[in-house]
């Protein structure tokens, strides 16, 4: 008799500390399971994030590209607005090199063609224009255009968005949009939180 419930004693031990195992084990791959769905849900919630961002920076780009056009007036808010959404590309997209490489062109054609721009600015202060001037500038005008293209393009294939389907000559189109009245006076772009009725300043050229 003492054999067998020493016997009964062991299962029942054994069922005991089993018991505790499988809690314990059970616990914890649940405790784990649990802290791999919130690591991945924050992971997706930071990439998804991400991407927003980097297709909100495209398509402010996007509509705001026209501030380099040489031909429209343009709202200081707007061009405040395109620094800093070109500024900011740089940061969203600083683990793409192809963009970084299309960004630093980018700003070194537009150093080029402001310090070309002041070059024929003092020539033409001091009365020795150069002829050649007009070329140059447009040519540097174009480059920049050209390179922004660029820019806008690869940003959106990072953002993996459907802006880099459009053709070169898409993109470009509001380069070739003159924003000038027929009676010759620039045309002001108005805020759309303008009061109803107030009459819209004008400047000539």
């Amino acid at each position: 008799m003492s054999g067998g419930h020493q016997q009964m004693q062991e299962a029942g031990l054994a069922a005991i500390v089993a018991g505790i195992l499988c809690g314990l084990l059970s616990g914890g791959i649940a405790a784990w399971g649990a802290w791999y769905a919130v690591r991945t849900g924050v992971r997706d919630l930071e990439a998804t994030e991400r991407r927003r961002q980097k297709i909100s920076c495209v398509i402010n780009l996007y509509g705001l590209r026209y501030v380099l056009s040489p031909d429209p007036v343009q709202r200081d808010e707007d061009r405040t607005r395109f620094m800093f959404e070109i500024g900011r590309a740089t940061a969203l997209f600083a683990d793409n090199q192809e963009v970084q490489k299309r960004l630093r062109d980018f700003y070194s054609a537009v150093q080029s063609g402001n310090q070309l721009k002041r070059e024929v600015t003092a020539r033409q202060q001091t009365g020795n224009p150069d002829p050649q001037d007009a070329g140059r500038l447009q040519a540097a005008d174009a480059n920049s255009t050209g390179l922004l293209v660029s820019v806008i393009k690869e940003l959106s294939r990072g953002a993996n968005f459907p802006v880099q389907s459009l053709s070169d000559s898409d993109v470009r189109n509001i380069f070739t949009i003159g924003l000038s009245n027929p009676a010759g006076f620039s045309t002001l772009i108005m805020n759309p939180q303008q009061p109803p009725g107030s009459v819209p300043p004008q400047r000539t050229r």
